[in-house]
């Protein structure tokens, strides 16, 4: 699943509440039964709910406006979207921006847990010294191909420059 750099034009769903922007893709577990393509509003909130306190977004409950909350929280949503969905893989591109000091640590926080437990994640984002920090592992990309593989950490800053400056001739 990918978390997109600009939220809320490609990301969110503006015109529908946090409800239905945190169970989109995982509708099939809200169904009123199996076999039938109706959705339980009772289930969806409750999974609604569920993600909310797992993931600590700070909004008024299910049915708020999407619009209303924060990028930070905005950003929790579409993080939640892919969890409650069950994705192996989550790609976040420019998974910062917008976003204050204390809500990059919760997120970065997050990311580590989800790492450990399995999930695959990659980063796409051109604030080198994020991604020293939480890279495991980084690849440079240079007109659309890896063209080298740092390997394991850990990073530097300098040592990541120098790698992508070394493409550029």
């Amino acid at each position: 699943m990918l978390l997109p750099q600009h939220r809320s034009r490609h990301g969110v769903f503006p015109t529908l509440p946090v409800r239905e922007n945190l169970t989109m893709a995982a509708l099939y577990k809200c169904r009123l039964m199996r076999r039938l393509p109706v959705v339980s509003e009772s289930r969806q909130s409750s999974l609604t709910r569920s993600w909310i306190d797992k993931l600590a977004i700070t909004t008024r409950g299910p049915r708020d406006d999407i619009r209303t909350l924060s990028g930070g929280n905005q950003q929790k949503v579409l993080l939640g979207r892919a969890l409650a969905a069950d994705a192996e893989l989550i790609i976040l591109d420019e998974p910062t921006i917008g976003l204050d000091v204390s809500t990059k640590a919760d997120l970065f926080r997050l990311l580590r847990n989800l790492a450990r437990d399995g999930t695959a994640i990659v980063i796409v984002d051109s604030d080198l010294e994020e991604l020293a920090n939480i890279a495991t592992r980084i690849l440079i990309v240079h007109q659309g191909m890896a063209v080298e593989d740092l390997g394991e950490g850990p990073f530097s800053e300098t040592d990541i420059l120098q790698r992508c400056f070394a493409y550029l001739r």
